[in-house]
């Protein structure tokens, strides 16, 4: 009687003590800033733990830490203080994360080869002949329009080129 007595007091306390080390952790969602929905498999690194988030977005952490560091394969990876953790936190898409941009124009190289060919179309020899005479072409003035617009929009491009 002694001994059950006493073994119940015992399994008392270690429950107890599994609730008292349950109560020292807290809850944290984490959920997509675009869509506001709780991702699942976060991996979640506090000081030296290292646990995943379930289906609900949810991962028990301790109630104090230095710094906590979420990582997911399609969000950008985040890294917190203890002062910057809230119960939820929001994770950004990597699509709309830029680590390194780099603008360039045209290579020197694509700038000669496109003047090469520039300059061969120029040589080449066309139909027209200053010296005929077309009375079709002449009277015809929507094809009188359209080659001026043409005119227009190759000096406008050739503009383009040379800046």
């Amino acid at each position: 009687m002694v001994k059950s007595s006493s073994r119940k007091i015992r399994i008392l306390v270690l429950a107890l003590l599994c609730c008292i080390d349950v109560a020292a952790q807290r809850q944290l969602t984490v959920l997509s800033s675009e869509t506001y929905m709780p991702l699942k498999d976060v991996t979640v690194r506090v000081d030296s733990l290292i646990m995943k988030t379930d289906y609900l977005g949810r991962v028990p952490v301790p109630e104090y830490f230095d710094s906590i560091q979420f990582s997911h394969v399609e969000y950008s990876p985040e890294k917190l203080s203890f002062r910057e953790v809230g119960d939820t936190m929001y994770l950004f898409p990597s699509r709309y994360v830029l680590k390194e941009v780099v603008v360039l124009g045209i290579s020197p190289d694509m700038r000669k080869s496109m003047d090469k060919a520039r300059e061969r179309r120029l040589k080449e020899p066309t139909s027209f002949n200053p010296l005929s005479f077309d009375l079709g072409r002449l009277l015809d003035r929507r094809g009188r329009r359209d080659r001026k617009q043409m005119q227009r929009l190759q000096d406008a491009f050739r503009k383009f080129d040379m800046k």
